[in-house]
């Protein structure tokens, strides 16, 4: 192929299509059209006319149609030779183009950039495709460019991926469909004909309630009170179906009458292993009073430590003693650690203690069994668990329960009654930098102390939701002991300009763990001979990791001194927690149990 001079060049076109038939359009049937078999190149020229007689043989030439054949194999010289005539055509065309618009000569510069001929020297021989093969694969690499591309997951996040069909998904259940359902459980229930028929039909009625705490408003308009209160007075020999009774009962928010002439509370402060002190206030209590403390009280709430005793001795119906020695064991086997493996956790893990340690311990001392549950002793307390929510914007207090309150009745505090004993009592004693943050469902947990450290306001507010007729009367509120050290470092406390950050910090915990600022307000606001306060003086400061028997004993001596100066205050307290029922009280609950077992009967 012999390359024309610069008067006969006209246009390089480059068929990206692999079309004969374009560029024969475009030429407008002037232009002889070569294709370079190397490059896939179509040159196209314009012959000179400089006699009729090559205008003639140029002629016949263009009119001959371009039909679309099947290359031939070209020998390597001459794609070598065609090659270079292709890249000094090129090069002229460049110059040329670059006296035009600065637009065309940046796209034509670009273009030149990509041409493959420049590089053919160095690049190896592609293997020649036929017309057809060609335009089959320019469709396929417009398809490839056409279809958007996701980026490119590494192995690891590939194999955590998981399949849609995979996903448990939970079911939408509508508020009509659960309110059908709790009025076919209550119906199934009064229908039942059989023990074993009874049986499964009020677990089946529990578990409901348990999983849509919100239907115990319809179950109550059903009359379920009604008649799980008639299935306990007719069937009274079945211990099994006596306890799923009394489980239905306290998920519908049902309470026995009070067995004493108001509601006696006890409260008990968080304070860790100074918790000892409170065991022995209790135990000389007990001593007074003639029997335990578990029949001497209608509710217990507790924070930290006091969620420990508190559910002990009111969901387990344990006596002071043995609740001593299990603290004591407890305590000295969670309280200890060496130093570098507790700043370790401190740093890491933010708590000094092992978590994990806690967790097992409190698994086996306190049990796996669901709050709800306990209500099936009937001997067992009403028992309350302070701890505080702190992945919100305020800190907010949250009481795990072992009940639900009346219909239509409402608490301030948010609370629930599904979780387990041992996750009350772990999420109420998760002291930052004792132990680790507890997470439940979407809430993360810390100890109660962060909002209250006395939980007496808490309790009455409780108590007064679950008997809201009863009046109070007696409140028995228990510390963990108060020191208040003399600063003998200076001699001029009041003439520092400022304070330290270590000072700052403490001043900070100390007003969060304040507990005589609700003894203070109690105080004022309760009726005299009602509310009683015991919070010894401690002739030492015990911190409440304290673990060493001589410290204990030195901290009990001064609890048994407290208890010699303020027995008289004991024994008010005795005779409140003894005052029986009066003669309307007893007239007035035996009115209100006929009422629930006539009203709404099914027949």
């Amino acid at each position: 192929m012999r390359v024309r001079t610069s008067a006969e060049f006209v246009v390089l076109y480059l068929n990206t299509s692999g079309s004969y038939h374009s560029c024969h359009k475009l030429l407008n049937q002037d232009i002889v059209s070569k294709r370079c078999y190397s490059t896939r190149i179509y040159l196209c020229f314009r012959p000179a006319r400089r006699n009729a007689s090559s205008t003639t043989s140029n002629q016949a030439e263009i009119n001959a149609e371009i039909v679309p054949k099947k290359p031939e194999s070209v020998p390597e010289q001459l794609s070598l030779r065609m090659g270079a005539q292709v890249k000094t055509a090129g090069s002229f065309f460049m110059e040329m183009m670059k006296s035009t618009s600065p637009l065309v000569t940046s796209s034509v510069l670009s273009w030149a950039k990509r041409m493959p001929f420049l590089n053919e020297a160095k690049s190896e021989s592609k293997p020649v495709l036929s017309v057809e093969e060609e335009i089959a694969q320019q469709a396929t690499n417009r398809a490839n460019l056409s279809i958007p591309r996701t980026k490119e997951l590494p192995a690891a996040e590939k194999a955590k991926v998981v399949p849609k069909w995979k996903v448990k998904r939970k079911s939408a259940v509508t508020q009509e469909s659960i309110d059908n359902r709790t009025k076919h459980v209550i119906s199934a229930v009064a229908k039942a004909s059989t023990s074993s028929s009874l049986h499964s039909r009020i677990d089946d009625l529990c578990h409901h309630l348990f999983h849509y705490p919100a239907s115990k408003s319809v179950a109550s308009r059903e009359g379920a009170v009604s008649i799980l209160l008639r299935l306990q007075h007719s069937i009274s020999r079945d211990d099994q179906i006596q306890q799923k009774i009394r489980e239905g009962l306290a998920l519908l928010g049902y309470s026995e009458p009070l067995p004493s002439r108001g509601i006696r509370i006890l409260s008990i402060d968080g304070g860790g292993t100074r918790g000892l002190l409170a065991l022995r206030i209790l135990r000389h209590l007990e001593k007074t009073v003639g029997r335990p403390i578990y029949e001497s009280f209608d509710y217990i709430c507790g924070v930290s430590t006091g969620a420990v005793l508190a559910l002990l001795i009111g969901a387990g119906r344990k006596s002071i003693s043995e609740v001593e020695v299990m603290y004591r064991e407890i305590s000295s086997e969670v309280f200890r650690r060496d130093r570098s493996s507790g700043l370790g956790g401190l740093l890491w893990n933010h708590s000094y203690y092992s978590t994990e340690k806690w967790e097992e311990i409190l698994k086996e001392k306190i049990g796996e069994m669901p709050m709800i549950q306990t209500a099936r002793d009937p001997q067992n307390l009403k028992v309350g668990a302070v701890s505080s929510i702190v992945n919100q914007e305020v800190v907010r207090p949250y009481v795990f329960r072992n009940y639900t309150l009346p219909f239509r009745i409402q608490s301030l505090y948010n609370g629930s009654f599904r979780h387990k004993m041992w996750e009350a009592v772990r999420a109420s004693s998760a002291a930052p930098g004792y132990f680790g943050e507890f997470k439940l469902e979407d809430n993360i947990h810390q100890d109660g102390g962060l909002f209250v450290n006395n939980p007496c306001a808490v309790a009455i507010h409780e108590a007064k939701c679950i008997w809201p007729n009863a009046k109070l009367t007696s409140v028995v509120s228990i510390g963990t002991g108060r020191c208040q050290p003399l600063d003998l470092t200076s001699d001029d406390v009041n003439g520092s300009a400022s304070t330290s950050w270590t000072q700052k910090l403490s001043k900070v915990i100390g007003s969060a763990t304040d507990t005589e600022r609700v003894h203070t307000v109690l105080h004022d606001l309760l009726p005299p001979k009602v509310y009683y306060r015991f919070n010894p003086y401690l002739s030492e400061v015990h911190g409440l990791d304290e673990t060493d028997p001589m410290r204990w004993s030195h901290m009990l001596d001064d609890v048994d001194m407290y208890l010699r100066k303020n027995q008289f205050k004991i024994d008010q307290a005795a005779t409140t927690l003894n005052l029986p029922r009066t003669p309307y009280q007893l007239a007035h609950n035996w009115a209100t149990e006929k009422r629930f077992l006539l009203e709404n009967s099914i027949a």
